[in-house]
């Protein structure tokens, strides 16, 4: 009787030392791989949301020349994608104009949600010019500040911070706020006068239909009124440099001179009010 009992129990324990050798395997198994799998960030960090100026671009179109590192595209969800291949730095023309401007966006860490930044390049223009002005630097967290408080001064002064027209950007931000006078605003201009205003040392700043300019970073189509900086000029390319606050890629980036000239269109001051018939006007700032 005894005998039978054992025999009886014999299977039961083969079958709990198999099972537990299995969940020993299985639990290995699992440990063996987390360690192999790379750990990947979830929470977003400032300067990786994604950016509604930035899409891939396509071969074709006009390529920032400026940046030797690669630089993130823009996932969802506030995450950094996988790297753009990095663009290799073209060699200065010999007989290109280029000013050392600092760059920033208009939304330093994305913030596009934030109307005093998605409409802050007039603003960006403004203060990229004068950094150069005055010789100084610029870092995200100050350019934030900076168009934050150009946008509430033209508010509290004016009662309105959206699409400033390039006579209100002269009188408003460099004329008042700045308190800055080597300011001239043209009308009806030639291509070959904002080169002659390079050529002088002066920086050319122009209100944009920014869906004329075609760059591939803007949500597409682009913004009907947009500001940016030219900062420079290649005869050998016949490119326009920009700094063009409307993408974190904007750090000098090249137009071709009619693509460039043909988009720029003065428009007129307040919240998304339509585009008035086409006239081009530059503001000249001068050292």
């Amino acid at each position: 009787m005894f005998r039978d009992k054992t025999m009886r129990k014999i299977p039961l324990y083969l079958i709990l030392l198999t099972t537990a050798l299995g969940a020993g395997i299985f639990i290995s198994f699992i440990a063996l791989r987390s360690m192999s799998t790379p750990f990947t960030r979830t929470s977003s960090l400032p300067g990786f949301e994604s950016d509604p100026n930035a899409t891939p671009r396509p071969t074709s179109t006009p390529r920032p020349t400026t940046s030797t590192s690669s630089q993130p595209s823009q996932g969802s969800g506030g995450q950094a994608g996988p790297s753009v291949i990095p663009t290799p730095s073209r060699t200065p023309s010999p007989n290109q104009i280029l000013f050392d401007v600092p760059f920033t966006p208009q939304a330093p860490f994305s913030e596009w949600s934030n109307p005093k930044l998605s409409n802050g390049c007039e603003e960006a223009s403004a203060l990229m010019a004068m950094s150069w002005i005055r010789g100084t630097n610029i870092t995200p967290e100050k350019a934030r500040q900076e168009i934050l408080a150009i946008s509430d001064y033209e508010f509290s002064n004016y009662g309105v911070f959206l699409d400033t027209s390039a006579r209100d950007t002269v009188d408003r931000i460099f004329k008042d706020y700045y308190k800055y006078q080597k300011i001239e605003l043209r009308y009806d201009f030639s291509v070959e006068d904002i080169k002659n205003e390079l050529h002088n040392g002066s920086l050319v700043i122009t209100p944009m239909n920014g869906q004329e300019l075609h760059n591939p970073y803007y949500t597409q189509p682009g913004p009907l009124r947009h500001m940016l900086v030219i900062i420079g000029y290649d005869p050998d390319s016949k490119e326009f440099i920009t700094n063009d606050p409307g993408t974190r890629l904007g750090k000098q980036y090249r137009y071709p001179e009619q693509t460039l000239f043909n988009a720029i269109h003065d428009y007129a001051t307040g919240d998304d009010l339509p585009l008035p018939p086409k006239r081009k006007a530059m503001i000249i700032v001068a050292k």
